[in-house]
């Protein structure tokens, strides 16, 4: 029965030459850039999620802001002069 120990997976090179060393600097940096992709789609996730939150708060503020102009117009419908010197009821 044959051994495995010095056999190689079909499109792999023996780890001691050129084509090995290359391939296996080619598996890291693919291990590299995956844990990179990784970690940036986390960190995207995170600034969605901050996004989500400060619309949230600006759509708060508009619809408060609304209601306080509508309240505002609604309560002070005749204005009333106020004296700026005393000299005019003297």
């Amino acid at each position: 029965m044959p051994s495995s120990a010095g056999q190689s997976h079909p499109g792999s090179f023996p780890a001691a030459s050129p084509a090995g060393r290359l391939q296996h600097r080619h598996t890291e940096e693919l291990a590299e850039l995956r844990g990179k992709l990784r970690r940036s789609h986390e960190e995207c996730h995170a600034f969605q999620e901050q996004v989500d939150a400060a619309a949230t708060v600006i759509m708060t503020l508009l619809a408060e802001n609304a209601a306080l102009r509508e309240h505002a117009t609604g309560r002070s419908a005749a204005l009333i002069p106020i004296p700026l010197s005393r000299d005019e009821n003297s």
